[in-house]
């Protein structure tokens, strides 16, 4: 498997990908990484733990929004 270095908070983390996951590794990355960019202000004043329970949750909250969205298409 193929080992991909990405920069979150600034810290190196490296992720072991399948190859046809590339893109869709880098799109969220990239996501993750402008969305963590709102926080920035956040940095130095709490643990960057904290910084990404918090997007934990944003994301977690848009993601039961699309949820809702497609039942109601659905319906």
């Amino acid at each position: 498997m193929p080992l991909y270095k990405a920069k979150i908070l600034n810290k190196e983390i490296s992720l072991n990908y399948q190859e046809n996951q590339k893109q869709n590794l880098e799109k969220a990355l990239n996501a993750i990484n402008s969305k963590l960019e709102k926080h920035n202000n956040l940095s130095g004043k709490v643990s960057d733990y904290q910084i990404l329970s918090l997007l934990t949750i944003e994301l977690q909250d848009q993601i039961f929004d699309i949820i809702e969205n497609n039942k109601k298409i659905d319906n």
